[in-house]
């Protein structure tokens, strides 16, 4: 029986098999572009977070010089106000030897044509 076993067995090559394990190559293959797909996806997402960090930071920035902006324009709309006062006008005039102007007459204009084309 041993020897007709021995005759009828199959004969594999395993060198053959060694040379091409195609499920291995493929295996192997898929798994690197896996990793390289999950390490793109990673340093993508980086840059994203990055990108978002450096917004908020710059418009914090520009908040806080809007709110100073604001706060200069009414401390310059107050100084406007304080300054056309008329009191305050009345007694700058005052301190620069003005008077006030009594009667005041206003010249009538003729309308007339000056220059003729």
């Amino acid at each position: 029986m041993c020897k007709k076993f021995l005759k009828n067995r199959k004969k594999v090559n395993y060198q053959a098999e060694r040379k091409n394990p195609s499920g291995f190559w493929s295996m192997r293959t898929g798994i690197i572009a896996l990793m390289l797909l999950v390490a793109f996806m990673g340093v993508y997402y980086l840059g994203l977070i990055n990108d978002k960090a450096t917004v908020g930071y710059k418009i914090s920035k520009l908040e806080i010089k809007a709110s100073d902006l604001a706060e200069t324009n009414r401390n310059l709309e107050l100084q406007v106000i304080e300054l056309q006062q008329t009191a305050r006008i009345e007694q700058k005039a005052r301190g620069m030897a003005m008077v006030q102007a009594d009667n005041v007459e206003y010249l009538a204009v003729q309308q007339e044509k000056v220059a003729v084309r």
